[in-house]
């Protein structure tokens, strides 16, 4: 099996990208991130609930594995919706590296204990980043990203597909324009494939505004929007995307309106 590192290597454009990464690592902070992200990473803990009487399925990378919050137990997009549902199973597939193709293999194989066999509730899906950054062959990610959605549709009549934002939101690719628009070039593809595909399928709804606002609201607050690794988004986007998940969950009368108190902020975003 071909490590991530080589594919990514071999797909490189190398007259393009190559020096744009050289610049970023050595000149702007870029060999910061792989130690920073170690820390994050150690922090982080999967949140999940094992029982319950509906199910609510989280899957993923690592966002979806609740990395960026430094309380991920409680501010992570999963630990959220489980505070939110407090009656529902929450298993959560998110993986750290998960790109689409891993997310299906991760639904093919999936086998759900017998009380479970009933459709979720919903299932949240936060994956594409890897996709973007390992140079996904865009044929493969549309074959993939196409198969998992069916499959998903086994499982649960609302599917939530969130792609987490533009390469060109985290800060280190701030600090140049043409590092800025070559990574806004690798993202801008997959946002487009990711909603094109969704749109063949009437049980999924693509969240591709996160994608859209994430860049703007980064470049004037980084430090509000992403982690002390400058690389994975941080409580505010968590926070954002449960937000927008609840509204869209509304509108479609999946849940009720009726809100808790210690949720002013949703109360005020429906």
């Amino acid at each position: 099996m071909i490590p991530k590192w080589l594919k990514l290597l071999r797909r490189l454009d190398w007259e393009k990208e190559l020096w744009v990464v050289i610049y970023w690592f050595f000149f702007k902070g870029g060999w910061t991130v792989w130690p920073g992200t170690r820390k994050v990473l150690a922090r982080s803990n999967r949140y999940e609930r094992l029982y319950g009487k509906e199910l609510i399925i989280v899957a993923g990378d690592s966002l979806a594995a609740g990395v960026g919050p430094v309380n991920s137990l409680k501010d992570s997009v999963a630990a959220l919706l489980g505070a939110r549902f407090p009656e529902a199973r929450v298993p959560n597939l998110g993986f750290n590296g998960r790109d689409v193709a891993g997310v299906l293999q991760d639904f093919s194989s999936l086998e759900l204990p017998p009380q479970d066999e009933a459709k979720a509730k919903f299932i949240v899906v936060i994956v594409g980043n890897v996709d973007m950054m390992m140079n996904t062959i865009k044929e493969n990610l549309e074959r993939d990203l196409r198969e998992l959605l069916a499959i998903l549709g086994n499982h649960t009549d609302h599917v939530i597909l969130v792609l987490p934002g533009s390469l060109a939101a985290g800060p280190p690719f701030h600090c140049y324009e043409r590092i800025f628009r070559i990574a806004t070039e690798k993202s801008d593809p997959v946002r487009r494939l990711f909603g094109r595909v969704s749109e063949e399928f009437a049980h999924v709804h693509f969240m591709g505004e996160m994608f859209d606002s994430l860049t703007q609201k980064a470049r004037s607050e980084p430090e509000k929007w992403f982690s002390s690794d400058r690389f994975h988004p941080g409580e505010a986007w968590h926070e954002e995307v449960f937000l927008r998940i609840m509204r869209f969950l509304v509108e479609c009368g999946v849940c009720e309106t009726v809100l808790r108190s210690s949720e002013p902020e949703l109360k005020q975003a429906l």
